[in-house]
């Protein structure tokens, strides 16, 4: 007897964010801050973003944000 097979697409939604986004995201001294953190609730999707960007976000921020429980601190 043939089994049928059935397969199922499953889409999900994911916005790449980049070093500025959340550089201005998580400054809370940057003048767009309150504009980006509203763009950041409109988005309809998981946030995705890579090691190398929070490495470099955590390079120019420069110790003035903890984020995540790690804090980004001049060393």
């Amino acid at each position: 007897m043939a089994s049928a097979v059935t397969s199922k697409t499953v889409t999900s939604r994911v916005s790449l964010i980049y070093t500025g986004a959340l550089i201005v995201f998580l400054s809370r001294f940057d003048r767009y801050q309150q504009a980006a953190v509203a763009a950041f609730k409109r988005l309809p999707s998981d946030l995705v973003t890579w090691e190398a960007v929070l490495s470099e976000v955590c390079f120019l921020l420069k110790g003035n944000v903890t984020w995540l429980g790690f804090c980004c601190a001049e060393t």
